[in-house]
């Protein structure tokens, strides 16, 4: 009964690390969306001054 629960908890380990992964990979991607976006207004408001 427990080496049952052990291959869960191994399963567990292993999707967990890409899970972490992908979810800063996607704040990290909306961080530089973000900046891009407040550069490129900061630009124009440059541009027409």
């Amino acid at each position: 009964m427990f080496d049952q629960h052990r291959g869960d908890l191994d399963n567990m380990a292993v999707s967990l690390p890409g899970h972490y992964f992908d979810s800063a990979l996607n704040d990290v991607e909306k961080t530089v969306q973000i900046r891009r976006e407040h550069i490129r207004t900061a630009l124009i408001r440059i541009v027409r001054e």
